[in-house]
């Protein structure tokens, strides 16, 4: 069996998983160019450089939404019309999300998973994961964390959103990293799990198991905000308990401890 192509990469947001992916793309054979475009990591440094602009269209109404809406709607249509023709898909959907962020049950409902799948993921600590989300889609010049968070929790951050397309997309960034492993018994799919906090060991230990050759990894498309993720938690004690709470499961799954002050 050829383990590369048999990898599908299950990526949580703000989970190093852009790292895994343009190696893995790398090891097939992908150049530099197509491995930055492929594993979105083209996009983000895109996106977070002009993230002030994102975040206006990404929350715009009214009159200024229409035409916001229409643009959108030809960027998806080009990625579904250039993924029938290609082995490799990634782009944007018209309403799920990016395809590079896809959990593993919508990878199954695009026939990308059969029963030589090897499937693979990333995780993070919980905390950090949704800190990097408040710095990477541009809240943290808006909101407080602490309201950021809250928001989550009463689900007024999603509701704000007036175009399916956009929530999707944060929906992506707030969802439980569990939610993206689970089969349709609700029972985690992966047959090996990266944790970023001991990325490199575990990219080690992956390559020896598949036999794989290995190499070093990169660490890309890292939010360059969330320096000290922890500070925000020092700054907002109150938050650690909302994102316990909210990501419990994911805590216990990946055997994370809360971190409060």
């Amino acid at each position: 069996m050829d383990v590369l192509r048999s990898l599908l990469l299950i990526h949580p947001t703000k989970c190093a998983g852009t790292s895994i992916s343009k190696k893995i793309l790398e090891l097939k054979g992908c150049s530099k160019n197509k491995s930055n475009r492929y594993s979105g990591y083209s996009f983000n440094r895109f996106f977070q450089k002009n993230i002030h602009y994102f975040y206006t269209i990404i929350h715009s109404k009214g009159l200024l939404l229409a035409p916001v809406i229409l643009i959108f709607y030809f960027v998806c249509l080009y990625f579904k019309i250039r993924n029938i023709f290609k082995k490799h898909l990634y782009g944007l959907t018209f309403n799920n999300g990016s395809i590079q962020h896809f959990s593993y049950k919508q990878w199954k409902d695009v026939k990308q998973v059969d029963a030589k799948t090897i499937c693979i993921g990333v995780v993070c600590h919980p905390q950090k994961r949704i800190a990097s989300s408040y710095y990477f889609l541009g809240y943290d010049k808006h909101i407080s964390f602490l309201n950021f968070v809250t928001q989550i929790k009463n689900e007024t951050l999603l509701s704000s959103i007036k175009f399916v397309g956009f929530k999707a997309i944060i929906k992506q960034h707030i969802i439980s990293i569990s939610d993206y492993f689970v089969d349709e018994y609700e029972k985690c799919a992966a047959n090996f799990i990266f944790k970023q906090e001991s990325l490199n060991d575990d990219w080690f230990a992956f390559c020896k198991k598949y036999n794989i050759e290995h190499t070093s990894l990169s660490h890309i498309n890292k939010t360059k905000s969330n320096s000290n993720w922890k500070q925000l938690y020092n700054e907002y004690p109150q938050a650690s308990k909302i994102v316990y709470d909210l990501y419990k499961k994911d805590f216990e799954a990946f055997n994370y401890k809360l971190v409060s002050f």
